[in-house]
């Protein structure tokens, strides 16, 4: 699953968690509202600072370490 995927599934279970409530008065529509577009502001953001750490990024090879110029070195 890619991270559209997964944004994805993640607001739809918000916003049923958000329906159950407002069903049974527990919160208004301008809460849910506001709560889960925080929510997924806030888990995008961290998911992707941890998606570009160091060790989450390829490393980018060199000139030097392809196939095609290590064939023409030989």
């Amino acid at each position: 699953m890619n991270k559209e995927q997964i944004s994805g599934i993640f607001r739809h279970v918000l916003t049923f968690i958000g329906g159950f409530l407002i069903t049974k008065g527990l919160v208004d529509e301008t809460f849910v509202t506001e709560v889960v577009g925080a929510l997924s502001t806030i888990i995008g953001a961290v998911w992707s600072f941890f998606a570009k750490t160091p060790a989450n990024v390829p490393p980018v090879e060199t000139p030097a370490e392809t196939p095609v110029a290590a064939k023409k070195g030989k």
